[in-house]
């Protein structure tokens, strides 16, 4: 548990949600993200996200869980670096590259085969991980995968199916080139 002396704010309230806001802290010297929840979220829901994201960054794919702290309706997890979406946004032309795209494809893969349907294809999920490589954010929304999910997506394959769909009409919607020659390099 991490407690109110061990942390301090260094950007307050660097995102906003419809379920709360995100800021930039430091807990004893070390840069992390806390995810501040609206008193309404559940503790069964907040441990449920907690849950699959810490399974998703065992998998290599999200940032590592800290603390969760159910009183207060927090997450704690490890700093990360950028959106990418802003990383893609100062380059010329405005897109990914193309081992970001792999890399996204990638980690939908992996939570496909991890039976982890992240469930929130939002551009603004991707983020640059301080080593470097691409990690997904905000399992609110997740949910284990069930064979009823795997059935109705295309190949059995749910995130690649529906979350990737909405995630690159989402990068299109902010303004980046994304997955458009994705059908001739495979």
């Amino acid at each position: 548990m991490i407690s109110d002396s061990d942390w301090t704010y260094v950007t307050k309230d660097y995102a906003q949600g419809k379920e709360g806001s995100v800021s930039v802290v430091d807990i004893n010297g070390t840069k992390a993200i806390l995810k501040q929840f609206k008193s309404a979220k559940s503790v069964n829901k907040l441990n449920k996200e907690a849950t699959l994201q810490q399974q998703a960054h065992e998998l290599g794919i999200a940032p590592e869980v800290y603390a969760v702290d159910t009183r207060a309706k927090r997450i704690f997890m490890q700093g990360i670096e950028h959106r990418v979406v802003d990383l893609a946004k100062a380059r010329n032309p405005k897109a990914l590259t193309p081992e970001e795209e792999q890399q996204i494809v990638a980690m939908y893969e992996c939570l496909d085969e991890n039976n982890i349907f992240h469930n929130d294809g939002n551009a603004l999920n991707i983020m640059e991980h301080p080593d470097g490589r691409c990690c997904i954010i905000d399992y609110g929304m997740a949910k284990p995968i069930t064979q009823k999910l795997r059935n109705k997506a295309r190949d059995g394959k749910p995130n690649m199916h529906y979350t990737f769909n909405m995630l690159k009409r989402s990068f299109r919607h902010h303004g980046i080139k994304a997955w458009d020659n994705m059908e001739k390099r495979e």
